[in-house]
């Protein structure tokens, strides 16, 4: 009987463990659209002010207008779920980690830099 008990109670916890996982928000382009402003970033941990100035003006139209790589540039985007998909060459991906009100905090990969992008919204759009 003991047994049966210990061995009921592991499954148990298997169980939770195993339907516990994190799902992924979901966000509509409308929550996203605006003009975005870095206000800090972390390049592989470490703050950084290398893209101070940085911007991400994200359109209804599903066009996005960006500088992080150095040069404005104007392309399209997807969203899955919590990820924005900057149709570029090479795709970039876009982990919305937080998004509220005015702040949004994207994480991503670039030449193999992790990188994280706190942005405010600007009401100036």
């Amino acid at each position: 009987m003991v047994k049966i008990v210990k061995i009921m109670s592991f499954s148990a916890v298997l169980l939770c463990f195993g339907s516990c996982k994190e799902e992924a928000a979901v966000f509509s382009k409308e929550d996203i659209n605006g003009l975005w402003e870095i206000s800090s970033a972390k390049r592989n941990g470490k703050k950084t002010s290398l893209l101070r100035g940085g911007f991400f003006d994200i359109k209804a139209d599903g066009s996005i207008v960006t500088n992080i790589q150095g040069d404005t540039v104007r392309t399209t985007y997807s969203l899955e779920n919590d990820i924005i998909i900057q149709h570029v060459e090479p795709t970039i991906r876009y982990k919305v980690a937080y998004l509220s009100g005015d702040s949004l905090l994207l994480k991503t990969k670039i030449r193999k830099n992790e990188l994280e992008l706190l942005s405010l919204k600007s009401h100036e759009n």
